[in-house]
């Protein structure tokens, strides 16, 4: 698989710090009338970015606080902003990221104007967020004057969810069809709002709204699919969403209560968990307010409700929020040039029952420059076939690492590349890659140069394949293949490898396993005794030369024994064999191939390379009686059954083919074999005498039949 990145390469010609300063006339008490310059240190979060355009306001302080000065800045990369206006006391006010196209400043000619400029958050981008400073300065004074940057908006963060319907009618059931959204939205708030701020427009008023979610630059602020069903396990989703301010003290009509809301189907049928932001009390200032971060963590425990402006009740989950540092997803600032990713979607390949090798569902695309973040693209249910075209920003000249992640079902967040050396996929489930195997692609140091950047997606699994070799077994001994499954199979690896498991408690003892039915094509063997292949599934486990029996991987396949003199009862015979590589240690790489031929020799049961467990043999004690008995009479109409009680079951059998047939061509009775070949039933209809004779191969060897009596 490959994926490709086609750059835009044009030629980026960063602006010098400029401005364009309008000096407005002020009444005589309110300037002196000389223009004088002073130097504001703007104080940026560190996990903030100006990658727009800069706004600077400077208000007289005497009488009705007329616009002095207006400034505007097409970017900014420093850590102060000459600010320039007449000389006396003046309130400065900063606002950064504002979208020039939408936002214009003409009708700002007082404070009070100011305070009538609206923000819309339909217009706002997530990576660039529009922040306001305010504070007082004496016109050129050669003091500190410290401005702190806070962004108006706040960010709503389920962090992770999980439902538990123990003891209620759904227990064990899922939650599928899964979208989240945030209702009753504040999306229009002045421009200088602080401290408690109401809705000033109200979207998503009630409920979704898709016409209103269609208005945003970035729709996945207030509406997101989850791309999976919630079930029992811990899910760790890490889903971002985008809002203004709101803390209203009643809900009502014209101050309802912003909700986060999980929406989703049990059995079909629709449900809404909306839960309350921030109103359980706790803080100084209930609801949101700007500048910070709600963090959820949500355990569904009942069904919802039937309303999605309904709060829920505290029946229906457990819900922790807390209220952290707001940490951006894309944490550097940037001039960027358009650049259009185009991903080589994986053409079809040989596919497994469990899982679909090529398959892709999602699709993370993070960019670092000097170790640190600087962009990040998710795409949560990719339903297209062929090329996957996104969207990008890189910078011609600049170095960077590309790194690229399919099918983890989640969006990654790593503040730094240290950071994502960190990361792991976790798998909560031993047949976990249903929604597609994981895959990366990392490439380092590249400049973009050329249209294109072309990079190799790798599998984080190996796969091993395995098949039977029964040309060296004693023609008397039959084994069957029950099932096979990976022993210590690890339950996570790296994102970025190598990826280890240390202990046990890193593995599931019984992991990835096949059915005894996805097993079938090892139990039919051609002329030469080989059978076809199989495969099963597990993340990279590197252990190295060091064989630690509590972690690392083995194989184990079940299989039914049957020969002249012994059989397996209940327990079948196991196979083990820990995996090995080329070189002789027990590294399991990531996008791997391993293939094993299992060559069983004479009676089966030495050990070659494997240890075998052979408690579950016994010797043959070989039963066979044909049930009712020798004799079944029964009138034209009836219905009737027979059949043989025989041990072992492995035993060939024949019901009696040719007898049945030969009786149903004389229209004595019509018959019916049962599914495991051991009984049939037959439906009389005819008066007349008929047959039934069965036999068992080797241990059993033995045959009998019973007499039908077919009456009018």
């Amino acid at each position: 698989m490959r994926l490709i990145l086609s750059t835009i390469t044009t030629l980026l010609i960063l602006p010098a710090l400029f401005s364009c300063t309008e000096v407005i006339d002020s009444p005589a008490d309110e300037g002196n009338g000389t223009e004088v310059m002073t130097k504001v240190s703007l104080e940026t979060p560190e996990d903030y970015a100006v990658r727009g355009a800069v706004d600077i306001f400077t208000f007289n302080n005497g009488g009705v606080r007329h616009l002095d000065s207006y400034q505007h800045l097409d970017s900014f990369s420093g850590q102060s902003i000459d600010v320039r206006s007449q000389g006396g006391e003046k309130t400065v006010f900063i606002c950064t990221n504002a979208q020039r196209a939408t936002y214009d400043w003409a009708s700002v000619n007082s404070m009070e104007a100011l305070d009538k400029a609206y923000l819309e958050l339909q217009k706002e981008k997530r990576e660039a967020l529009c922040a306001t400073a305010t504070g007082e300065i004496t016109a050129g004074s050669t003091g500190s004057n410290r401005f702190e940057l806070r962004r108006m908006a706040s960010e709503i963060v389920l962090q992770s969810i999980r439902c538990d319907f123990s003891g209620s009618c759904h227990e064990g059931e899922r939650i599928t069809d899964v979208s989240v959204y945030l209702t009753n939205v504040n999306s229009r708030c002045p421009v200088t709002a602080d401290g408690e701020i109401l809705p000033g427009e109200i979207i998503n008023s009630g409920k979704l709204d898709m016409d209103d979610v269609a208005g945003f630059n970035d729709p996945d602020m207030v509406y997101q699919e989850l791309g999976k069903d919630i079930s029992y396990e811990h899910q760790n989703v890490g889903m971002s969403f985008i809002c203004y301010p709101n803390t209203s003290l009643k809900d009502g009509p014209g101050t309802p209560f912003t909700r986060l809301v999980i929406e989703g189907r049990i059995n079909g049928e629709t449900y809404w968990w909306p839960i309350d932001i921030n109103r359980s009390g706790g803080t100084d200032v209930p609801g949101i307010s700007r500048n910070s971060r709600y963090v959820f963590d949500i355990t569904i425990s009942r069904k919802g409700t039937k309303d999605p402006d309904t709060a829920i009740s505290a029946d229906m989950a457990q819900v922790r929020m807390s209220i952290r540092p707001w940490k951006e997803m894309d944490d550097k600032p940037v001039l960027f040039q358009n650049t259009r990713i185009i991903l080589n979607t994986p053409g079809s390949g040989t596919k497994a029952v469990l899982p679909e090798e090529d398959k892709v569902n999602d699709m993370n695309i993070l960019v670092f420059a000097d170790g640190e973040l600087e962009k990040s693209l998710w795409e949560s249910r990719i339903q297209r076939d062929g090329d996957l075209e996104f969207d990008i920003s890189l910078v011609k000249g600049r170095t960077y690492t590309i790194a690229a992640f399919a099918n983890l079902g989640k969006r990654l967040k790593p503040k730094d590349h240290a950071e994502l050396e960190k990361t792991i996929v976790e798998m909560h489930e031993e047949d976990g890659f249903r929604s597609g195997i994981p895959m990366s692609a990392t490439i380092e140091d590249i400049v973009p140069e050329d249209e294109s950047i072309t990079m190799e997606l790798i599998r984080m699994t190996a796969k091993i394949s395995l098949r039977m070799d029964r040309s060296h077994l004693a023609k008397d001994v039959r084994l069957t293949v029950r099932n096979i499954r990976i022993g210590n199979c690890p339950k996570y690896v790296s994102v970025i490898g190598p990826s280890k498991a240390e202990s046990y408690h890193d593995v599931f003892e019984k992991g990835f396993e096949l059915t005894p039915d996805q097993c079938r094509p090892l139990n039919v063997s051609g002329h030469s005794g080989l059978s076809d292949e199989v495969s099963v599934y597990m993340f990279e486990n590197m252990q190295g030369e060091d064989l630690t029996v509590d972690a690392a991987s083995f194989i184990e396949m079940e299989m039914d024994y049957l020969s002249t003199e012994l059989v397996s009862y209940d327990s079948p015979l196991i196979y083990r064999f820990y995996i090995e590589d080329k070189d002789g240690g027990y590294d399991i790489e990531r996008n791997s191939h391993y293939h094993f031929t299992v060559t069983p020799e004479g009676d089966g049961l030495s050990e070659s390379g494997w240890s075998i467990d052979k408690s579950g043999i016994g010797p043959v004690i070989p039963v066979f009686e044909i049930m009712p008995g020798g004799l079944v009479e029964g009138h034209v109409g009836d219905t009737v059954r027979v059949w043989c009680e025989c041990y072992p079951r492995t035993a060939p059998f024949d019901p009696g083919y040719e007898e049945l047939d030969y009786d149903k061509s004389r229209g004595i009775y019509d018959y019916m074999v049962d599914d495991d070949g051991h009984g049939v039933t037959l439906y009389l209809k005819k008066p007349g005498a008929g047959l039934v004779y069965m036999s068992a191969g080797e241990p059993i060897n033995r045959s009998g039949m019973v007499l039908i009596n077919v009456l009018p």
